[in-house]
């Protein structure tokens, strides 16, 4: 070849992160989690994504203090995560010059963690089931608030995703439990989502010969991320969450 093929990329017609092309709205990346320092398409700091997310939970909030003044509102959120006999494998630290080695294998055996989590104070509640389901979520709904209000003295709001088992009609949702759901896509926006972070951290560059040589070891971490209040507050506390 002679010379390079094609020509250089045209940037004219390019704009800033999140600006509008052919109708399509460029989101940036969903890893970054921004601070609330003022931009300039959100003088406030917070994108319309965020700040409608904050609106609607904000609404909801006050419409029930409203409605309920004698009973707390608490804001919780809620996310599954899949783990099983295919290896987490993690970057680890080695003596220079050592190349460090990880076990790993790749079974296709599942099981499931339903994570509740409440940011401002740090209580989880992490549940272990076989599947995710309709029938598994109401089931997971129903533990979750029998140990977090058994007495019925409360009213939780629940945020979670729109995945199917999640939005069906079918759904047993108990007393004192309201359901809202995210914007689609908007995993960056699911506090919960950050409770799998140290879970996983806990199973690492590890080779599990059938998935119940992973339950006691996963069971194990999922109890010690509940006792660890300040680490999950400080990990799920966006700042743009309302006070509830």
């Amino acid at each position: 070849m002679d010379k390079p093929e094609g020509r250089g990329l045209d940037r004219s017609d390019l704009g800033p992160a999140g600006a509008r092309h052919d109708g399509l709205e460029l989101s940036p990346s969903p890893y970054v989690h921004r601070s609330a320092t003022a931009s300039p398409s959100s003088p406030s700091g917070h994108s319309r994504t965020t700040a409608g997310v904050q609106k609607k939970i904000q609404a909801l909030i006050d419409d029930l203090k409203t409605l309920h003044p004698d009973r707390p509102v608490e804001l919780w959120f809620q996310d599954e995560a899949r783990l099983g006999t295919k290896s987490v494998l993690r970057r680890c630290w080695a003596k220079r010059g050592v190349r460090p080695t990880a076990p790993h294998a790749n079974g296709f055996e599942w099981t499931y963690i339903y994570g509740f989590v409440h940011p401002f104070s740090g209580r989880t509640d992490l549940l272990r089931f076989d599947t995710v389901d309709i029938a598994s979520f109401s089931a997971a709904l129903s533990l979750f608030k029998a140990r977090f209000d058994p007495a019925d003295e409360r009213l939780l709001i629940l945020v979670v995703d729109n995945a199917g088992w999640h939005r069906s009609a079918r759904v047993v949702v108990p007393p004192g439990v309201r359901l809202v759901f995210t914007l689609p896509y908007t995993p960056e926006l699911m506090p919960a989502e950050h409770l799998w972070i140290p879970l996983k951290e806990g199973l690492v560059n590890r080779a599990w010969p059938s998935l119940q040589a992973l339950i006691e070891p996963l069971d194990q971490r999922c109890v010690w991320l509940m006792q660890q209040h300040a680490l999950v507050s400080n990990l799920t506390s966006f700042h743009w969450l309302p006070a509830a």
